[in-house]
């Protein structure tokens, strides 16, 4: 299930309930808290449970999400695209001239928060389907294991494209170049 799908009814019942005020903590909302955990899932709502006690509480993206009728990530990953002059990608055309210059991206810092790893990957996924080739260069060690750990996120969540795959290597230490390739892998269950 993609993060940033629309809610169905119930799910937008619920977070509508979260939302007034309910924590879904008496007898009567036992059976809201299963949609209260996949907005949980999503980052829209949040879910204490210590003991017998049960509490849900809405976050600010569900707040977002009730104001505006989406998800606070969807979309981002479009405006997000904006590449600042240190980086540099290949049109797939491209591809096989090393002719023209290549920058690094800018440093990735660590992830805070649950969501940055998935949003990180939805960008790189998306960057991938319109630009093929992502070449990243002048990358430290700490960098490097960001994107592995980036691109390993989006091949186990699903997020790559129905018959592609990721690809990357390292040319050199401190580089990485990644290709969305129109083909399963050669491993891949028959």
């Amino acid at each position: 299930m993609e993060r940033t799908r629309p809610l169905n009814e119930r799910q937008l019942k619920v977070l509508g309930l979260v939302g007034g005020g309910d924590d879904l903590g008496d007898c009567a909302s036992v059976q809201f808290r299963n949609s209260a955990r996949a907005l949980e899932s999503r980052g829209l709502v949040a879910v204490n449970r210590s003991g017998s006690r049960w509490q849900a509480v809405i976050t600010e993206a569900g707040r977002f999400y009730l104001e505006h009728g989406a998800h606070p990530e969807a979309g981002r990953a479009s405006a997000d695209a904006v590449r600042t002059p240190r980086q540099r990608t290949r049109p797939a055309d491209d591809a096989s001239s090393d002719a023209s210059p290549r920058y690094g991206p800018p440093a990735l810092k660590r992830p805070t928060s649950a969501g940055e790893r998935y949003r990180d990957a939805v960008e790189l996924v998306e960057r991938l389907r319109a630009e093929r080739i992502v070449d990243l260069l002048s990358l430290s060690e700490a960098e490097l294991d960001r994107w592995r750990k980036t691109i390993d996120y989006a091949k186990r969540h699903g997020l790559v494209p129905e018959g592609h795959r990721i690809e990357c290597n390292h040319p050199a230490a401190s580089t990485m170049t990644v290709r969305l390739v129109a083909a399963t892998h050669p491993t891949a269950a028959l």
